[in-house]
């Protein structure tokens, strides 16, 4: 990669400032802490590569984010049976302060454990629906599926969680 002091200095400027986020992002898919270091590090080892076309776009966290998403959705292997995890990583922008740390922790295992159970497509509507607030039309893009994939995915990841009791009827909001 041929690139001026100036470009290098950038990427590891977006590197530090969003190197947490994209890991947590990738959590949120995986469901374990290694599994998401390990595609956030893919995802910007890509970056590097194509770093100066992408800052030229303005538009670094979207590549990554996109990366991320179809490396862990082509991503062949899996690893056996999904296992509740208990690592935390960092917690949601959005949730309130004034919520109890120790529910919030609890929240958040069963959370997890319940994403696990999902396949890839519909843990990543979910995550791109709820946790980064898209559209049905711009979750689609991101996939790169059709809206009424996005829909069905969504809705069948929302049936299953509430099967596991973990959805209420009232809460679930229109795929």
């Amino acid at each position: 990669m041929r690139s001026s002091p100036g470009a290098e200095g950038q990427l590891s400027e977006f590197v530090a400032a969003q190197y947490g986020a994209l890991v947590r992002w990738a959590y949120l898919l995986t469901g374990e802490l290694a599994a998401a270091q390990d595609l956030t590090q893919s995802a910007l080892e890509r970056l590097c590569v194509r770093w100066s076309r992408v800052r030229d776009q303005q538009a670094p966290g979207a590549y990554v984010r996109r990366t991320i998403l179809t490396l862990f959705l082509n991503e062949r292997r899996r690893h056996g049976t999904a296992v509740a995890s208990t690592e935390v990583v960092g917690s949601s922008p959005r949730q309130p302060a004034t919520v109890d740390p120790i529910v919030r922790l609890d929240d958040q295992l069963v959370l997890d454990a319940a994403l696990k159970t999902l396949p890839r497509a519909q843990r990543a509507a979910l995550v791109l629906r709820y946790y980064d607030d898209l559209s049905v039309r711009d979750t689609a893009t991101f996939m790169r599926c059709s809206e009424s994939a996005v829909k069905t995915h969504t809705a069948r990841a929302l049936a299953r969680l509430q099967g596991s009791g973990l959805v209420d009827d009232t809460e679930r909001t229109e795929a």
